[in-house]
């Protein structure tokens, strides 16, 4: 008898309000691209949850630091590192961007960007300089003070007077004590002869006082004088140092409420929340803007930089319609420009919200805004875009509106072999695999619990054992797990369909699923339902799926029926196990 083999990694449906074909995605399942049987793959379900610890909150962001060689994630009010909960606490209720430096992790929360340092484990919020600092302590100390004597008259310079003024006392005193007036000699003063006037009452004075020598650290400078008025000469001389105060003036910039972070060659990039303009930290202290030329705007984003990030030593800004590129000028003139925007690179695409962009692969994934028209997902590189989403995702898409696009996030994920991009939505979480798409994008869509409920994981991030993700709904941690389907211990539901199959006035004797069996630990079926317009789907029948050691078992639905003209098929498991599925076939045989 004909056998018609059916395959399972995208149905074919049709849509009753629209009149239209659409792809019926799978659910919780991924394509493997590999050759098995009579089939050029199989689909395999996405891994399972196991829970890890328990977090303070919600997760709101995680980042693989690279210094540290550690997972930070941010879930409720604190800061993770490794799973450790940090002693810092983190403003505020929403998503956080994260970015790191050979000093500190950063993290924007709540409008401002805080920097963890590593040494001191503290949190540091990105701030103005201080409108005027001291750089330089004054002071004043005596570095010599000694009697004439047979010793000789001299001193050496130390290194510390480079940094302020030498003044030299004399005071000519007798040997019994009587004193004239002091003699004081300045610096600009020395290599000239300097004479007192003869007091009126008598008493001791000098003329011919000679100061010999440079003021050169560890040279010796001589003093000379002539000692007026008799008696024996005990003039006292004293050499000191003053050392004036240094304060520096630094001029006072708007930060303003951070809205996007990224770290680009030891500096840190922040986006103004509202504004065209991105800033740049200081090479010499991070939590503080640069101190000569901090500001750069997006000329071509008048409704403001919704996000940034960098790739390949550029600075990527996102606005609703257009990217843009800027490039490091090479410049260390502090009266010129550290970054300069590259025209040619620009795209006129931009990004529904701040985490509607991710890495994927050598470019950017982007959920496109509104304002370039309907909503979709784009690679985007330098000056050109590729749409990944198809007519089914698009639709999806089409029924959010643009605040609830706005708050999306986009992450990529890479594990045995699947390069997926998730893009997580307030209704859904769809996925992307690269590796599967050879002939037309495979999407999928990913979910939790039996009733449409959204997928929970969210933020997923190898920690060098497992793949770790955070929570959207409850404070735990957990991580993936491929000896499972399930989450945190609920049965996951997989779903498949089948494209519409010509089958005009026939009989249908068997319909068989080619599977991968024998891990249950108790018996389970599949949900096998028949649709014979692409549109409604008949009652269910439960055939055997899956028992602990029958690894031959098959499924099998016999005596389908007859079919008048066209056949599709969905099958659904709910399962804690994970299932591996090739192809279906069904036998034929006319009337």
């Amino acid at each position: 008898m004909p056998v018609i083999q059916l395959p399972i990694i995208k149905g074919k449906g049709k849509k009753s309000h629209i009149a239209d074909y659409a792809d019926l995605l799978p659910v919780n399942m991924l394509a493997v691209p590999q050759p098995v049987l009579n089939a050029a793959g199989y689909m395999r379900s996405f891994p399972g949850i196991v829970k890890t610890s328990d977090v303070a909150g919600v997760s709101r962001g995680a980042e693989y630091n690279t210094k540290q060689n550690q997972v930070f994630r941010v879930a409720g009010s604190r800061m993770y590192a490794a799973g450790t909960a940090l002693g810092v606490t983190i403003p505020g209720t929403g998503r956080v961007s994260m970015a790191h430096s050979y000093n500190s992790q950063g993290v924007a929360a709540n409008g401002q960007l805080l920097f963890y340092s590593y040494s001191d484990k503290t949190l540091t919020p990105l701030d103005n300089w201080p409108s005027a600092a001291v750089t330089r302590e004054g002071y004043e100390k005596t570095l010599n003070a000694w009697t004439h004597g047979a010793g000789g008259d001299a001193f050496l310079v130390p290194d510390e007077s480079q940094n302020g003024k030498i003044t030299i006392t004399l005071t000519p005193t007798k040997a019994d004590g009587t004193t004239g007036e002091a003699l004081t000699i300045s610096e600009n003063q020395w290599g000239k002869e300097q004479t007192q006037t003869e007091p009126d009452g008598g008493g001791p004075w000098l003329s011919g006082v000679l100061v010999d020598g440079k003021k050169t650290s560890g040279s010796l400078v001589s003093l000379s004088w002539t000692f007026n008025g008799g008696g024996e000469d005990a003039t006292a001389i004293s050499v000191d140092l003053v050392v004036e105060e240094i304060t520096q003036d630094y001029a006072q910039y708007e930060i303003g409420a951070v809205r996007d972070i990224c770290h680009n060659r030891s500096r840190y990039i922040w986006v103004k929340d509202g504004s065209d303009n991105f800033g740049i930290t200081d090479l010499e202290d991070e939590t503080h803007p640069d101190q000569y030329r901090p500001l750069y705007r997006a000329e071509s984003m008048p409704d403001g930089i919704q996000g940034v990030a960098n790739w390949r030593d550029m600075v990527v800004c996102f606005g609703s319609s257009t990217t843009e590129y800027f490039s490091l000028t090479g410049s260390t003139s502090v009266t010129e420009s550290v970054y300069m925007a590259q025209p040619s690179l620009m795209v006129n695409i931009g990004i529904a919200g701040t985490h509607c962009k991710c890495h994927y692969g050598e470019s950017f994934a982007v959920l496109s805004h509104p304002a370039t028209g309907a909503p979709g997902i784009f690679i985007i590189d330098s000056g050109s875009k590729k749409e990944l989403s198809t007519p089914t995702v698009n639709k999806i898409l089409a029924g959010y509106s643009a605040d609830e696009l706005a708050g999306a996030v986009l992450e990529a994920v890479r594990f045995d072999g699947h390069e997926l991009l998730l893009v997580h939505l307030q209704r859904h979480t769809l996925c992307f695999d690269s590796t599967a798409s050879g002939d037309s994008p495979q999407w999928c869509i990913l979910k939790s619990g039996l009733y449409d409920d959204v997928y929970r994981a969210v933020d997923f991030v190898w920690d060098g054992s497992a793949m770790t993700v955070g929570d959207k709904t409850t404070g735990i941690a957990g991580a993936l797990d491929f000896a499972i389907a399930s989450q945190y211990g609920e049965a996951a539901e997989l779903l498949l369909h089948t494209p519409l199959a010509k089958a005009d006035n026939q009989l249908l004797f068997d319909f068989e699923i080619e599977t991968a069996a024998g891990l249950a630990l108790y018996a389970e079926k599949c949900f096998i339902a028949a649709t014979t317009d692409g549109i409604n789907f008949g009652h269910e029948q439960l055939i055997p799926s899956d028992d602990r050691y029958r690894y031959d078992q098959r499924i099998i639905w016999r005596q389908v029926g007859r079919c008048r003209k066209n056949i599709g098929f969905r099958l659904r498991f709910v399962t804690k196990t994970p299932a591996a599925l090739a192809y279906c076939q069904l036998r034929i045989g006319y009337g």
